[in-house]
């Protein structure tokens, strides 16, 4: 076999072992991004400073398990 023939038969499982794992996720949709776009503006309206950190830590984590929930299907 030639030098180039090698080179393409050893580099053939790499190429395709990355074009199932590209290939086979899912995107995010915009739902995920639109519900956090609500969920900090209800945080933006809380009465008080801390009130406000704490709703908008839990929309970050709403948007954390959206996404998850969106590439994984969990």
């Amino acid at each position: 076999m030639t030098t180039h023939l090698k080179r393409l038969l050893r580099h053939t499982p790499i190429v395709l072992a990355m074009a199932f794992l590209l290939g086979s996720s899912r995107p995010a949709h915009a739902g995920c991004m639109i519900a956090f776009a609500d969920c900090a503006v209800r945080a933006a309206a809380e009465t008080s400073y801390w009130r406000s950190v704490f709703a908008t830590a839990d929309c970050e984590l709403e948007l954390a398990d959206c996404v998850r929930r969106m590439l994984i299907g969990r």
